[in-house]
Parts: structure tokens; C-alpha cells; sequence
């Protein structure tokens, strides 16, 4: 009498369609978690490149900060501004002045020229304002003192040094070329005059208990020079602090971004549980529902060796899947034990 398999073979693929959902589901359930770790690593690796870029940004405008004081301490020296206030560009002569640095010419010769310019526009603004005759106001001997008069643009004076020093230049011209004027008249009123004998040598008489022209106290200049040097060397160890905080800040984050990578990688990357996964998945889904159904599409009335054949699979398939489970449930309690025997 023949059996129809068909009843059979209904229960096969339904049972086996309800053990395919179930690791379905779990292999589900570890791709949404894999999406959602892979969103959170990338999040977490831009904001971490973004926090570099401008890390990066703020080292390299430390960095320029810190050249950009050394190069005007080194263009700031006396010598080497009286050498651009008299019209000299080239840095080999300026280095012969200035002395040892290890700034290049690319870092100094912008810094010459804004320089020069100014010292031309000093030149240039001054000529106009001081009056042939400075002794008339003596706010011309002090820049301090004179600039707030001259409302000049506060972007014009960069420096106030080059200005005092063209300050200093236009008066002294002004002053020789008075007494010029006044020892071409001496002469020739002596020439023409009957009582130049009476008249006694101006040039000759002894001004020195006058405290004209007299030099500054020594005392102070150096200690103002030695104030100034200290203010100078703090200033210059604040930048460089600054230029060593943004490098190393920079170096951190490199690092964090590197660490970002890698664990990006490792979450993208498919590991070999998740193939054994889908392999498992796949083998029953053939064997146990996909084959039946094409089984019980030819409307069998018996059972021949290929429905024999299907009922075996149908066994391997069902162990493969409860194999897979109880690997699961091994792997996980040895990962647990692993974490609970590891130090705190």
C-alpha cells in the first residue's frame, strides 16, 4: 500500500522554516548591532579627525606666532634697523649684523620687506608733519608723546621703534640744517659787519655745563635694556610652550584617530563566526525547504529514494543547526568566564 509523503514532507519544510527563522533572527540581530557599531565608529572617527584639523590649524598658527616673534626680535635689534632704515634688503648683510638665527630667508625676507615699507611710509607721513622748526614744539623730540597728536590710523604704525627712529632722523635733519643756516649767517654778517671782532666764537664756546646734548644715565639704559630682555625671553618661552602644547595635542590626537581606524576596520570586516552563521542558515534552508517543496510540487504518491534522500538531509540539516547553537552557547560562557577571571 503506498504512503503519501506529502504530510510528511509539509511537517519537514515547516519545522525546518521555523529553525532557519530562529538563527535567521539571531544573524539579524548581529548585522543591526554590526550597522550600529559601524555608525557609531564612523561618528566617533569624524568628530576625532575633525578635533585634528583644528588641532593642526591651531599648531601651525602657534608655530607662525612663535616665528613671527623671533624673526621681529632678530629684525628688532638697533644695527639691523638702522641697516633697513637706510634702504638695505639683502639678508646676507643683515645676517652679518643680526647675528646667528635659525630662521630661513623665506621666514625673514617678508618680514624685511613689511619693514622697509614701513620705515618709507614713516618716512614719508613724518616729512610732512614735523615743522622746519622742532623747537617750537617740543613733543617732536618724543614718539610717545607725538603720535596720539598725529592721528595716524592705528593699522599705519606697526612698530613703534621704526617711527621714534624717523622721528629721531627728521629732527636731527632739521636741527643740523638750523644751524647751518645760522652759522652761513654768522659768517657773513661777520664778513660785513664792523663789530665782528666783538662778537665771540659761538662754535667754540663750551656747552658741555649746559647738559646740552648730554648722554643718557648708563645705570638705566641697562636696566631698562635688561627689563626689556627679560620681558622678551618670557614672552618667547610662553610661544614656545604654546608651539610644544599644540604639537603634542596634535600627536594625541593622530593617535586616537590611528585607534579609531583600526576599530572601524575590525567592526566592517566580517569575522568567521558570521560566515559559519550564514552557512548554517543556507544548509537547512536547501535541504529542509527548499527541497521539499520542490518535492511536494510533483505531487508524490509515494516514498521513493528521493524523498528518502530528503528525510537524511533534512536530519543533517536539523544537526547542523543544533550543533551551531550549542557552539554558540560554548563560546559565549567561555568569553564570560574569560572576562570574569581577567583583573579589574
Amino acid at each position: 500500500m503506498a504512503i503519501d509523503p506529502t504530510p510528511f514532507l509539509s511537517t519537514m519544510a515547516g519545522s525546518s522554516a521555523g529553525l532557519v527563522a530562529i538563527i535567521g533572527g539571531l544573524l539579524v540581530s548581529r548585522f543591526i548591532g554590526l550597522d550600529s557599531e559601524q555608525q557609531g565608529a564612523e561618528r566617533l572617527l569624524s568628530d576625532t579627525e575633525a578635533k585634528l584639523s583644528i588641532a593642526r590649524d591651531k599648531a601651525h598658527e602657534a608655530a607662525e606666532r612663535l616665528v613671527a616673534f623671533e624673526a621681529e626680535d632678530y629684525l628688532g635689534q638697533r644695527e639691523v634697523l638702522k641697516l633697513l632704515m637706510n634702504g638695505a634688503k639683502e639678508l646676507v648683510i643683515i645676517r652679518q649684523f643680526g647675528g646667528r638665527t635659525h630662521l630661513t630667508d623665506d621666514q625673514l625676507r617678508p618680514r624685511v620687506e613689511q619693514l622697509r615699507q614701513e620705515f618709507d611710509y614713516a618716512r614719508l607721513i613724518l616729512e610732512a608733519k614735523v615743522p622746519q622748526n622742532p623747537d617750537r614744539d617740543p613733543d617732536y623730540e618724543n614718539w610717545d608723546i607725538l603720535q596720539p597728536k598725529l592721528l595716524l590710523p592705528h593699522a599705519a604704525v606697526r612698530h613703534d621703534r621704526v617711527w621714534a627712529m624717523i622721528l629721531r632722523e627728521i629732527v636731527d635733519g632739521r636741527y643740523e640744517e638750523l644751524q647751518r643756516l645760522k652759522e652761513e649767517r654768522l659768517a657773513e654778517f661777520r664778513q660785513t659787519s664792523q663789530l665782528a671782532r666783538m662778537i665771540p666764537d659761538l662754535t667754540a664756546f663750551d656747552t658741555s655745563n649746559l647738559g646740552l646734548g648730554a648722554t643718557p644715565d648708563r645705570a638705566a639704559q641697562a636696566i631698562y635694556a635688561t627689563q626689556l630682555q627679560d620681558e622678551t625671553n618670557r614672552k618667547h618661552d610662553a610661544l614656545s610652550t604654546a608651539v610644544s602644547r599644540a604639537e603634542q595635542r596634535v600627536e594625541d590626537l593622530e593617535a586616537e584617530v590611528e585607534r579609531h581606524r583600526q576599530h572601524r576596520a575590525v567592526i566592517i570586516k566580517p569575522n568567521r563566526q558570521l560566515w559559519i552563521g550564514l552557512f548554517v542558515l543556507t544548509y537547512p534552508t536547501v535541504v529542509g525547504v527548499v527541497l521539499p517543496l520542490l518535492a511536494m510540487s510533483d505531487a508524490p504518491k509515494d516514498f521513493t529514494p528521493y524523498i528518502h534522500n530528503l528525510v537524511w538531509l533534512f536530519f543533517t540539516g536539523l544537526a547542523a543547526l543544533i550543533g551551531y547553537l550549542y557552539y554558540l552557547v560554548i563560546r559565549l560562557t567561555r568569553a564570560k568566564a574569560s572576562t570574569t577571571a581577567s583583573p579589574p
